[in-house]
């Protein structure tokens, strides 16, 4: 399996801890290393690391990454892109097209099963093409998914709240090849959502083709990304 983890934003909303993102201390650890713990459960998996040559250089971000993801490698881009899925993208070259890809991101823990076919409940799912994690959230700041009793997904947005059902931000796809086509498409289409490229709308051009997503519920989500949500993970820690 292609295991892709775009670290590649500015991260401005932790910009005052003066670090990028994933390497601000949580606890004691580099915010990249809770968010990627379940990369254990995934022993088989190529992990490309999608990072900025700035974070390399001011920061020694490859250092960290091979501290505690053993075994990943990285691939530093000079650039912010305009999404998450442009960032995917800059590691095609690197990606084996015949095998699943699990996209993820470095300011988010779960607490839960993983969004890949182990995990799907009950039988006859050997036709689903994608899988989205999802938790119970509170606001419409999330990517969103609808689904049945049988978590099968129905619709998708970005932004927009149709369920209470958020994406995780981890994203599995049966082929990698295919995500390619369909996320060049996207870009060639100029399919932006509030001026950017983000991975789920991906989800409903599959569903738009009568392709099967199937959405796998957490126990918890921590987000990660800004100074409040980090101050409370830590006083969870502390009180766990």
């Amino acid at each position: 399996m292609n295991v892709v983890i775009p670290m590649a934003g500015r991260g401005s909303r932790l910009s005052a801890l003066g670090a990028p993102k994933p390497l601000v201390e949580v606890a004691g650890k580099p915010l990249l290393a809770w968010s990627t713990r379940w990369l254990a459960g995934l022993p088989e998996a190529r992990v490309t690391v999608i990072a900025l040559e700035e974070h390399e250089r001011d920061f020694g971000l490859v250092a960290t990454v091979a501290a505690h993801m053993p075994g990943a490698g990285c691939l530093l881009i000079p650039e912010v892109t305009q999404g998450q899925l442009c960032t995917v993208l800059c590691a095609a070259e690197r990606l084996d097209t015949d095998a699943p890809l699990l996209i993820a991101p470095c300011d988010t823990m779960i607490e839960g099963p993983l969004p890949v076919p182990a995990s799907l409940t009950g039988s006859g799912n050997a036709d689903v093409r994608g899988i989205v994690s999802v938790a119970s959230m509170p606001g419409d700041r999330w990517s969103f998914a609808d689904c049945d009793a049988d978590w099968n997904v129905s619709r998708v947005t970005e932004k927009v709240r149709i369920s209470e059902w958020a994406s995780t931000g981890l994203y599995y796809f049966a082929h990698t090849g295919r995500f390619l086509e369909d996320a060049r498409r996207m870009v060639e289409g100029d399919e932006r959502v509030k001026g950017e490229f983000y991975v789920m709308p991906l989800y409903g051009r599959m569903l738009a083709r009568g392709e099967r997503i199937k959405a796998v519920p957490v126990h918890a989500m921590h987000d990660l990304g800004t100074p409040e949500a980090l101050a409370l993970f830590e006083q969870q820690l502390k009180n766990s």
